[in-house]
């Protein structure tokens, strides 16, 4: 019994077919983790979850359609014209594939960035530290403008209802 014999169909149009294998093969899961890595070391920056939950799913849709029933040979070209380039098809085929290949790529890239940052002992302190002795502050001077009476200060005193008598 060959792999071809266990494609799973996806409709994805009315008569139309698409036909997926049940689990990738190791190059293309392989694949799908260094276009991630590529990805993000052009970005620079962690890259959004969406953004890896899209690359997952474009990558399991290139690499996990094994035939199909649209009018046109099967290519890389033609699959991103027929299927990704198109958001109703991609979907369809896309929730199929993560639920078939999702286990098999995703869990060993969270293993990979679980292992990539191991845990440290916050057994201490946890503050900053600048690695030196931090210098006293210095006071800061007095401002240079003199005091002087600018104007005759009258006293007030306090009215028997609280408020003020001036």
């Amino acid at each position: 019994m060959s792999e071809q014999d266990d494609l799973i169909s996806v409709e994805i149009e009315e008569g139309l077919h698409v036909y997926l294998l049940p689990h990738l093969k190791w190059r293309h899961v392989s694949a799908i983790k260094w276009e991630i890595l590529v990805e993000k070391e052009k970005a620079g920056v962690d890259l959004p979850a969406g953004e890896i939950i899209g690359l997952l799913q474009e990558g399991y849709i290139l690499y996990g359609i094994a035939r199909w029933d649209l009018p046109k040979p099967l290519t890389r070209e033609s699959v991103q014209t027929e299927i990704l380039g198109r958001t109703d098809r991609a979907a369809i085929v896309a929730e199929k594939c993560d639920e078939l290949y999702s286990e098999q790529v995703l869990l060993p890239l969270v293993r990979m960035a679980a292992t990539s940052s191991p845990a440290t002992s916050t057994n201490g302190s946890t503050s900053a530290t600048t690695g030196s002795s931090a210098e006293p502050r210095k006071r800061s001077r007095r401002s240079s403008t003199s005091i002087t009476p600018t104007a005759a200060i009258e006293m007030t005193s306090e009215s028997p209802d609280g408020g003020s008598n001036s």
